[in-house]
């Protein structure tokens, strides 16, 4: 139950820190590169999910892992 709850605590971080990716993504795709909220929104979506999934996948799930990581990826992008 203890590993359950810390693999829970890891996957949260790595979700929180995800959400800022996504933000900080989203502003310097808008205001920096003066892409257009949508096209901003395609970049941001896959910083984020890339970063969550490296993390999740390093960090989370380490010891997890089945498949190659180009798989895994596509696989966790919904």
């Amino acid at each position: 139950m203890k590993q359950i709850a810390a693999e829970f605590a890891r996957f949260s971080a790595v979700g929180t820190a995800g959400l800022l990716v996504d933000m900080a993504s989203l502003y310097v795709a808008i205001e920096l590169i003066g892409l257009s909220y949508l096209a901003g929104r395609g970049v941001s979506y896959l910083a984020a999910a890339t970063f969550t999934w490296a993390c999740n996948r390093s960090i989370t799930f380490a010891n997890q892992g089945q498949g190659g990581e180009i798989g895994q990826w596509a696989r966790s992008l919904p």
